[in-house]
């Protein structure tokens, strides 16, 4: 009984025995690599290309668009901010108080930028204009005693009121007929300084869009007027 209690080999404390392990149940593992690769999907496989494919794909969908969207903002913001200063500037330099030169270089500064802005730019001044005192500035210009700034009054007005210039414009001619001043218009149509009764022709032109005004032109018997200068203009070498 004490030898075969003494042929057992005793584990010492703190020693762990490994498990047995039978060779016939030992599961096989192939051997590691060091990476793994799923079949067909070495550098240059189809598998590859269709990773690479809809990365890009996703790029041209998602992130492409968002760029765009984003400066397409920004873009705007940058017109909205210049058409409120030029429209301040505007406001500034033709108040009462200012001198007359002063007030002629603040409306031929608006009519230059109206003259060569267009898109965003022309769509934001539009909206800048009518949302203050802006436009109220530009109509109180035709009834000026100086020469000039009444033909820079109508040369703005006949912009603004052009779909061509403003998407817009509609809102525009709204607020100009909503003025009454269509009167003060029409009297240009008979002046004798040519510059003027051509900007006031450009003006009724693009504000007899609206049927409203269209209505007044009839009432007030312009058409006979309008064709007796368009046949003048016609004669002229």
């Amino acid at each position: 009984m004490l030898r075969l209690l003494g042929s057992k080999k005793r584990a010492k404390v703190g020693e762990i025995s490994p498990p047995k392990v039978d060779p016939a149940r030992a599961p096989t593992r192939p051997p590691s690599t060091g990476s793994v690769r799923r079949k067909g999907s070495e550098p240059g496989s189809s598998n590859d290309a269709s990773e690479y494919s809809s990365a890009m794909d996703y790029v041209r969908r998602r992130i492409v668009p968002q760029q765009q969207v984003s400066m397409r903002a920004q873009e705007l913001e940058e017109a909205r901010v210049r058409a409120e200063e030029v429209t301040k500037e505007f406001i500034q330099g033709t108040r009462q108080q200012a001198k007359l030169e002063e007030r002629r270089a603040a409306a031929m500064a608006l009519a230059r930028y109206v003259n060569q802005e267009f898109g965003d730019a022309a769509e934001q001044l539009g909206i800048s204009l009518r949302a203050g005192r802006g436009l109220a500035y530009v109509l109180q210009l035709i009834f000026e005693g100086d020469m000039q700034l009444q033909r820079t009054g109508l040369m703005i007005l006949a912009n603004l009121a052009s779909d061509a210039f403003d998407p817009k414009s509609g809102e525009t001619k709204r607020q100009v007929f909503n003025a009454n001043i269509f009167h003060r218009i029409k009297d240009f149509v008979f002046a004798a300084d040519v510059v003027a009764q051509t900007y006031a022709c450009a003006c009724l032109q693009n504000l007899c869009k609206d049927v409203e005004f269209a209505k007044l032109v009839k009432t007030f018997e312009l058409i006979p007027e309008l064709e007796r200068i368009v046949r003048g203009a016609k004669a002229v070498p």
